[in-house]
């Protein structure tokens, strides 16, 4: 667990901590000169064998705000420090406003000094701090009235900060490991060292993690944890590592990230939920400059309001355009300043790390948006996801930062939606997408009612070519097990677009079929070769097409399907993906071989690039035997 502290400078922040545990947090040489902290220094106080509390001592004047912008970054704890003699001061309001807008909701206030007044100055500040801290809507916050110099009231301080619940140990298991570097050093025969507060996950010795900045994978090779030496590390502790890797300590700087996995992608562009406290805030306008700070990472920007106009109360939405890239999961809290005078603007919550590149601000995105600001957590961020159509799991768990186990213990929360590989979607939207793919193949048969059908590929593209081609395989992969298409040595048709022929045309199958031995052949040949008329030939020929016995590659040139199949063969396994190698391969024309593969990019099976002819679906053409929904008529006795 970690406590932060904070308050105005000078009002015995580490006077305090140091009563508390008998660590002095002030390390250095500057600081202890002018009797002032400078940067976020450290103290432990150890509990038992299985709990320690690290303390994170901030600086209190406004000169090194930023500094204490890096001390609470990620903490669930704080210790509000106000003197007695001095009451509640410029620096006691803006960090109550950070603590507020970064949600620290476990709050201790501490009135140092007490030795220093009377007991009735200290009953009135008393008074006087519950009316602020309501007004702020902290809640009941407990409050101690103590002093450093005396003894007063640091045991009862200690034992409560010590009953305090570690709330952040709850996402180490669910959640991919995250620290926000703020200090770095060498440590002669170890190498490189880093500290910073776990904000998420755990880690152990031996694991390799993504170091940002430095953008290298690096090897952890030693642990601390709490100031103590262990084998693994988690979520709400102080955290130093031993890192390997080809890196020199100049290589890192605060504000750097080590991460379980290597990001994505860079995100510079936010949408937000701008939040605001009375007592601090200045007024902002659309596009306004200012700083983000987040962890102990900070970056320029602008904060791009969705709204131009709101009434008092409303939600306030907006975009942060980032000049530089933050590494951010959704529900994470920024603290935005002024870039001219560094005070503080508003806090934000993030709640989508893809801002859509049109209609951000049109009314019906803007009410999804409040909704979700109108509610936090994995499950409900899920279920507002899937209101627009499919999830990607994988960029929905690495939005939120949850592990593999995590991501499925959230599914497994979810009766009513369809996984499928990576994707999520709700089932009811599903069969709304399942009923398009039957309506596009009953167009399909109307409108061609000499082909037996289309290939996935194909039916992907007509029917929901916005939806990801696993979901789409996923929903003919449920319609094919409901008997309600058929697969017909690749192609996809209705159960009802079947045909046979009769028994004429049986007797005139088995005189036709020996033509297609060597060769394809051209309804003309076999109509002169067999003294039948042309155009009969050529409704017959299209009737053996639709029961998938023959295919033409163009129009009145037909091959018998399984040598449709053979020459797929060759394109998926044996390179023949031009028209020079599949002439060379077969013995035939270059014009035929230029068929071949033209009819196999407009079927779905391939697509041109340049001279080449790559794989699109590779699953068709490939020999299957048809579902029991096809008929025992369906072939050729």
């Amino acid at each position: 667990m970690i406590i932060a502290t904070a308050g105005h400078v000078d009002h015995g922040k580490s006077a305090l901590l140091q009563a508390l545990t008998g660590i002095d947090p002030m390390h250095l040489p500057e600081e202890k000169r002018r009797g002032m902290t400078i940067d976020i220094g450290f103290a432990f106080l150890p509990v038992n064998e299985e709990k320690i509390i690290a303390f994170v001592d901030v600086p209190g004047h406004e000169k090194f705000l930023s500094n204490m912008l890096v001390g609470v970054g990620g903490v669930q704890h704080a210790l509000l420090v106000i003197a007695c003699d001095d009451g509640i001061m410029p620096q006691t309001r803006e960090h109550a406003a950070i603590l507020k807008l970064l949600r620290v909701e476990q709050i201790t206030i501490a009135l140092t000094k007490a030795d220093r007044v009377d007991l009735a100055r200290q009953q009135a500040l008393r008074q006087e701090v519950q009316n602020w801290q309501a007004a702020l809507g902290f809640g009941q916050v407990p409050m101690f009235i103590t002093s450093a110099h005396s003894g007063m009231g640091i045991h009862e301080l200690r034992q409560h900060l010590i009953a305090l619940p570690d709330t952040l140990a709850e996402n180490a298991h669910t959640r991919r490991f995250r620290l926000a570097i703020d200090r770095v050093f060498h440590v002669r025969g170890s190498g490189v060292v880093v500290t910073g507060t776990a904000l998420s996950g755990q880690v152990n010795i031996g694991d390799m993690l993504w170091l940002t900045g430095a953008e290298q994978q690096v090897r952890v090779r030693d642990l601390h944890a709490q100031n103590q030496p262990v084998k693994k590390a988690q979520a709400g502790q102080r955290v130093a590592l031993n890192l390997v890797g080809r890196l020199e300590k100049q290589d890192i700087t605060r504000g750097d990230w080590l991460l379980s996995e290597k990001p994505t992608e860079s995100i510079s562009r936010i949408l937000v939920q701008v939040e605001t406290v009375p007592d601090v805030h200045i007024a902002f306008r659309h596009w306004h400059a200012v700083h983000a700070h987040h962890g102990a990472q900070h970056a320029s920007g602008h904060l791009a309001l969705l709204q131009e106009k709101r009434l008092s109360g409303d939600i306030i939405l907006a975009e942060v355009v980032l000049d530089a890239p933050m590494y951010l999961a959704e529900d994470d809290r920024l603290i935005l300043r002024d870039s001219g005078t560094q005070r503080i603007v508003a806090g934000a919550r993030v709640l989508s790390l893809h801002p859509p590149r049109r209609g951000k601000r049109q009314s019906v995105f803007l009410d999804w948006l409040k909704e979700k600001a109108l509610h936090d957590g994995d499950q409900a961020s899920l279920r507002l996801l899937l209101q627009q159509g499919h999830v990607a799991l994988s960029d929905f768990a690495w939005a939120r930062q949850l592990n593999e186990a995590g991501l499925r213990a959230l599914c497994a929360m979810f009766s009513d939606v369809l996984i499928s590989g990576d994707f999520a979607m709700a089932k009811e939207r599903a069969q709304q997408q399942r009923e398009r793919i039957l309506e596009i193949l009953a167009m399909v048969h109307r409108q061609m009612p000499d082909q037996i059908g289309v290939g996935r590929a194909r039916l992907h593209r007509m029917a929901l070519p916005a939806v990801p081609e696993a979901l789409v395989f996923a929903h003919i992969e449920y319609l094919l097990g409901e008997s309600k298409i058929v697969n017909n040595n690749g192609w996809l048709h209705l159960p009802e677009h079947n045909i046979a022929l009769t028994e004429a045309e049986q007797a005139l199958w088995q005189r036709v079929e020996p033509f297609f031995a060597k060769a394809p052949c051209w309804t003309r040949d076999l109509a002169v070769a067999l003294s039948v008329p042309e155009e009969d030939m050529r409704a017959f020929l299209r009737k053996a097409a639709r029961l998938g016995e023959v295919t033409a590659v163009v129009r009145d040139r037909y091959y018998l399907t399984k040598q449709i199949a053979e020459l797929a063969t060759l394109v998926r396994d044996h390179g023949c993906d031009h028209a020079g190698a599949l002439r060379d391969r077969l013995n035939i024309g270059r014009k035929l071989a230029i068929q071949i593969l033209e009819f196999f990019d407009r079927s779905g099976f391939t697509r041109r690039q340049g001279d080449k002819h790559l794989l699109r679906d590779a699953e068709l053409f490939k020999i299957a035997n048809t579902t029991a929904a096809h008929g025992d008529d369906d072939g050729i006795s």
